[in-house]
């Protein structure tokens, strides 16, 4: 009887117990916990790159363009030569063209004519009756200019040279004569013998001035340079 008295209060005990031990609670959808973020993989910088590594790309710059050389013949040229035969001391002024192939050669005395003429690079040549030449010194502002004449009508050979000074570089056409007889009869100039191309002053009979009319048709009106009066080619 004890013993079982015993087994019962023992029992009892054990269900006190357990109703006061509360049974752990579990949601039914647990809220899962959040995760630790992963840290961040720090940046990677760069090394600076050295100035023997660093490669710049720069535009090429053109080369200068080198100013063009003025042609050393092409201007206008002025002198005087001293002493022709017949006329003394003549002021000329030459025009100079075609890099040394052409010439307008003016003068008080002798008019103003076209001439071709040839030039190797150092020294150009032209035929007015006389020989010309012009060779242009190393300053390219002054040059030798020579005449030179196996002599004709009565006048002796003869070998003159002077120093011409270029004015201009620049060709400036020659302005055209004043004509003085506009009206009236227009004399006829006579050739001279033996010289095709040349007649004597109409003007100036006695002058040993010939008129150079070469290329010029017959019957061609022309101005006198010394006096600005018309003639006719014969």
């Amino acid at each position: 009887m004890k013993l079982r008295g015993l087994l019962c209060l023992v029992c009892a005990l054990l269900l006190l117990t357990a109703h006061r031990l509360a049974a752990p609670i579990q949601e039914e959808n647990p809220t899962p916990a959040p995760e630790k973020s992963a840290k961040p993989k720090p940046k990677r910088t760069s090394k600076p790159e050295s100035d023997s590594s660093r490669v710049t790309h720069s535009r090429a710059t053109p080369a200068a363009t080198a100013a063009p050389i003025q042609n050393k013949f092409d201007g206008t040229w002025m002198g005087t030569l001293n002493n022709l035969p017949f006329a003394g001391n003549v002021d000329f002024t030459l025009f100079v063209g075609g890099g040394g192939t052409t010439v307008i050669e003016k003068s008080v005395n002798y008019g103003t004519h076209n001439f071709q003429a040839n030039c190797d690079g150092a020294t150009m040549r032209w035929e007015t009756g006389a020989s010309w030449t012009l060779t242009p010194n190393s300053d390219a502002q002054t040059a030798l200019i020579t005449c030179n004449s196996g002599g004709f009508f009565g006048v002796g050979a003869f070998s003159l040279s002077t120093v011409f000074r270029r004015t201009s570089t620049t060709i400036t056409q020659p302005s055209a004569p004043v004509v003085t007889n506009t009206s009236g009869p227009v004399p006829v100039a006579k050739a001279v013998p033996d010289r095709p191309g040349f007649v004597y002053n109409p003007f100036d009979p006695n002058s040993k001035i010939l008129l150079d009319v070469r290329g010029k048709a017959s019957g061609t009106k022309l101005i006198d340079p010394k006096s600005g009066r018309l003639f006719t080619v014969p």
